[in-house]
Parts: C-alpha cells; structure tokens; sequence
C-alpha cells in the first residue's frame, strides 16, 4: 500500500516535506512529492540520502547521536 509520509527534506518543485511511499518500500520503488508528484527518485537513493543528512544533524548535535545510542541498545 502507498501512503504518505513526512521527510526532512523539500521536495525541489514545490517545497513539500510529503513523499508518497510503499509501507515496505523495494530498493527500486519510484519516490514522488505528496503535493505535486515531482518524481524524487527510487527509494534507495533517497534512503541514503535521509540517512547521510541524519549523521551530519547527529554530528552537529551530540545530544541526537546519544539518543539514537540508547535507542539502539533498547532495541537489543
């Protein structure tokens, strides 16, 4: 199922934060904005690009790299 979720990032047509995307996205899944349905790009590129900005925030900001440290250590 397709639904739509909130991202940080915009979308670079309309400036949405909303992406349409599978509940269990594949790899190759298509990514498009949830306002006007500029194609972002497939899943894989946009995860990695999620995940590169959320270091950087988490390097910015000790308190978050700490955070996601527990987090990691509750889940196990």
């Amino acid at each position: 199922m397709n639904s739509v979720r909130k991202v940080p990032m915009e979308c670079s047509r309309c400036g949405s934060h909303q992406i349409h995307l599978e509940d269990v996205p594949a790899d190759d899944d298509i990514v498009s904005c949830a306002e006007c349905d500029e194609f972002l790009g497939v899943w894989f590129m946009l995860r990695d690009r999620l995940e590169v900005n959320a270091r950087k925030h988490a390097m910015v900001d000790p308190a978050l790299i700490s955070h996601k440290a527990v987090q990691q250590l509750e889940a196990k």
